[in-house]
């Protein structure tokens, strides 16, 4: 296939273009905010990146025991059926809710408390509990949307 100019826009005008959606695209992500976590790891902004078992799931750098991670929100069915939206670390190159990951904290899904709203699901704000690799207190999560990250 040959692509050829058609003169319609500069190469300098579709590159803002381009540029100016791409900008608008990360505006709009989801973020959730986690604060107030007795592990400090965890607790920062996540933002929204792909999705697993049909959800968005949310990812946030850092460093776990000295090694660089992303950490993660996603919502994870157990073989026994149950639901519960799990923190942890997702080790490079595995898919989210393995024995493989890290998990610090989890909120099943059929705890009853306000809960914000991402994509049309819900990421719990309160009713955390520790797991495996967590420590107290638990966090809380709030919902950020529509705003870019400041640096």
């Amino acid at each position: 296939t040959t692509i050829t100019d058609s003169g319609l826009l500069s190469t300098h005008d579709l590159y803002q273009a381009y540029r100016l959606q791409a900008l608008n695209a990360e505006r709009t992500k989801s973020k959730v905010f986690v604060e107030g976590a007795g592990l400090g790891e965890v607790n920062g902004t996540y933002v929204q990146r792909g999705s697993h078992e049909g959800t968005p799931m949310f990812r946030k750098e850092g460093v776990w025991r000295d090694k660089e991670e992303t950490f993660c929100i996603f919502l994870c069915t157990y073989s026994n059926g149950n639901k519960s939206w799990c923190l942890s670390v997702v080790p490079k190159g595995k898919e989210p809710g393995k024995t493989s990951d890290i998990d610090f904290y989890e909120c099943p899904v059929s705890f009853g408390k306000t809960a914000v709203s991402a994509s049309g699901e819900t990421v719990p704000s309160r009713g955390w509990k520790l797991v495996s690799y967590g420590s107290p207190p638990v966090p809380k999560c709030s919902l950020i949307a529509g705003c870019v990250e400041e640096s």
